[in-house]
């Protein structure tokens, strides 16, 4: 990749980033936006360190063009799956995603705190992606989300239980398409609903 792809791709993050604060600082979220600073610029030079190691072997120098923005259903005390499939996502070739899920080092105080950090999370996604197996022990959470997904309108993805062909009944009935953990699937299924995102 050269010089100026490289200062492009960085003049067009930074760009985006200056809107995202802006529009934060409007609804009085700036410290959510804050807190999330390092893990984007984290994001930014895994994305081009890996657009640069697909170069030197061969790969398109071409970035994608779209990046999929994502809410993946978690809980803080339970964040194996979660963490496998965010480093699955991160290492599929030719797809570039954002996390907009709630990170696990900045919990929030109440129940109804959490329910509008879930809201601010799942608004601008275009997919939710929901964990199967980690249902049963967070149905209130993890229906919330669904529920609220469901009123935007959000396509949603269920994930089957690691090392599992069964699916809890209440994501089954909700998800618009449902996959295993083989990434290439996975990223073909959020390829696909995003299309459908109302």
């Amino acid at each position: 990749m050269n010089d100026d792809s490289k200062e492009t791709i960085h003049n067009l993050i930074a760009r985006l980033y200056k809107l995202e604060l802006e529009g934060a600082i409007e609804r009085g979220l700036f410290s959510v936006i804050f807190k999330k600073q390092q893990e984007q610029i984290t994001d930014i030079n895994n994305r081009l360190k890996r657009i640069e190691e697909n170069t030197k072997t061969g790969g398109s120098t071409m970035p994608s063009l779209r990046i999929y923005r994502l809410f993946i259903s978690h809980a803080w005390d339970y964040n194996d799956e979660y963490y496998k499939l965010t480093n699955r996502l991160d290492e599929a070739p030719n797809f570039e995603w954002r996390n907009y899920s709630v990170p696990e080092h900045d919990p929030v105080d109440s129940d109804e705190d959490l329910k509008e950090e879930l809201r601010e999370q799942i608004r601008p996604v275009q997919v939710v992606v929901i964990l199967g197996g980690m249902y049963v022990a967070h149905s209130k959470w993890i229906q919330f989300e669904i529920d609220y997904a469901k009123e935007l309108g959000k396509p949603i993805l269920g994930i089957k239980p690691w090392g599992s062909q069964r699916m809890p009944k209440a994501v089954q009935d909700a998800a618009d398409e449902i996959v295993g953990w083989n990434t290439p699937t996975i990223v073909k299924a959020i390829r696909r609903l995003a299309k459908k995102k109302k």
